[in-house]
């Protein structure tokens, strides 16, 4: 067991996450405000390195109310041609907020349950927990300390990984410090390194629950088009790819191709790749099968480098230029632009949509399943859909359902054309399903060929 204890001195915690105030504190921010009052190569080191190697951790903290500040202030760069400060020459004001959390009480905890640090860790954490002077920003200053035993959780509300899923925390992960350092060598923000994980009060789980099985993509990311925006809900292949290609564009002059292997495709198999796809308006009465957002399935071994700058353009980063638009040559006429984080609530950019939350048995493809070939003669079509699961990562289904079209609300039926990548392309036998499972799996769920740019698409059949 080891504990981190952070006692907020002034009764509030200043901290914003995509405008709003940040509550509960991440255990990433904590990581990161031990790393700065590290010596490099000291003893200090080894502390931290043990850390970033724990799982995450839980967080003890009380409910909090939120209230911000706002005012305009002049802005650092000076420009004599945007002068319009009357105090200071060549400068203008902004307008800028302060956000703020006001815990019930004034204290949050840390815990790793299942750890066993030595001694030597528990006394390199506790000297460099008494040198953080603040959490966040410097007007919420500190004290934290470090323990061995249970902490006192009476009045304490619980987030754990995963939870109910129903927030998102960053978390250090191996080589964090060594990419923080590296970060602050190079001027970038050191919000760009963090991994970021699902996170919610417990689930309550009885003996009779069934496990449930992870896929292969343990990290979903959405962005939807900005509301009266939409795509042809055909084109999901087409659209899929003209994003990838803008990703992979932005990122191409800061990796090799080597080390994009798991986003562009060209790679020996031996890991799993990351898949993009586009989000359609399906599964409720008055869907239209229209694309309303996009996707990206991040692979558990896509390099943390590359994790790093990707998070950081996709607009993770908010002080960062990020990626907020893409061009689908012969169907948008400009640049479509991409909204980050759900700005509306729809539900078609709501992750758990297409991952089951936490879990789910039943599935339904929402775009055809596109298979390696046709089937012999003493071949079924249910035969090839079981090797699709298996070669995608998930579990054998109990029950596989073949059809025609889809038994998803809105789905609209694709034409040949649609499913190929380029027109030289052979014609490849596609087909919908509906798949049952013996234990609740969690997705995003793709199957067959092209699945990694979102054909075999498939939603939870309790998602509406």
């Amino acid at each position: 067991m080891l504990t981190v204890s952070v006692i907020f001195i002034g009764g509030t915690y200043e901290a914003a996450l995509d405008g709003q105030p940040e509550w509960p504190p991440h255990p990433g921010r904590v990581f990161n405000a031990l790393v700065a009052q590290a010596e490099p190569e000291s003893n200090d080191q080894d502390a931290l390195l043990w850390l970033e190697n724990q799982p995450p951790p839980v967080v003890l903290a009380t409910e909090a109310k939120g209230s911000s500040l706002e005012a305009y202030v002049p802005t650092n760069a000076v420009d004599a041609a945007k002068d319009t400060h009357q105090s200071y020459l060549g400068r203008r004001a902004l307008p800028r907020a302060w956000h703020r959390s006001h815990p019930e009480r004034a204290e949050i905890m840390l815990a790793w349950e299942a750890a066993d640090p030595a001694p030597e860790v528990v006394s390199g954490l506790a000297r460099l927990c008494r040198r953080v002077p603040y959490l966040g920003r410097v007007s919420s200053p500190v004290v934290m300390t470090v323990g061995v035993n249970p902490p006192d959780s009476e009045g304490f509300l619980r987030w754990e990984h995963p939870g109910d899923r129903s927030i998102r925390l960053r978390v250090p992960q191996p080589n964090t410090l060594a990419a923080l350092r590296q970060a602050y060598d190079t001027g970038q923000p050191a919000r760009s390194v963090d991994r970021w994980v699902a996170y919610g009060q417990p689930v309550v789980v009885t003996p009779e629950d069934p496990a449930v099985s992870d896929g292969p993509w343990p990290e979903l990311l959405t962005f939807g088009f900005p509301p009266g925006h939409y795509l042809d809900g055909r084109q999901a292949a087409r659209v899929a790819i003209a994003w990838r290609k803008a990703v992979l564009s932005t990122l191409g002059p800061l990796h090799s191709p080597e080390e994009l292997a798991l986003l562009h495709g060209h790679h020996d198999g031996a890991a799993r790749q990351c898949a993009f796809f586009a989000l359609p308006d399906v599964g409720h009465p008055h869907a239209d099968g229209q694309l309303r957002g996009l996707a990206l399935a991040l692979s558990v071994d896509l390099p943390a480098t590359v994790r790093r700058s990707l998070l950081t353009v996709l607009g993770m980063d908010l002080d960062a230029p990020r990626l907020d638009g893409f061009f689908v040559p012969g169907l948008s006429g400009a640049t479509l632009p991409l909204a980050h984080g759900l700005l509306d609530g729809r539900q078609v950019v709501d992750p758990d949509r297409w991952t089951g939350g936490a879990g789910q048995t039943r599935w339904s493809s929402v775009l055809p399943v596109v298979l390696d070939r046709y089937p012999h003669r003493r071949e079924t079509a249910e035969e090839h859909l079981i090797a699709a699961c298996r070669l995608a990562g998930f579990p054998e289904p109990l029950e596989v359902d073949v059809q025609s079209g889809s038994a998803v609300e809105g789905a609209l039926r694709l034409r040949q054309g649609d499913l190929r990548r380029r027109p030289s392309e052979p014609a490849r036998p596609a087909l919908h399903c509906r798949l049952a499972f013996a234990e609740p799996v969690r997705g995003p769920m793709l199957l067959g060929h092209l699945r990694h740019v979102g054909l075999g698409l498939m939603l939870p059949s309790g998602a509406s």
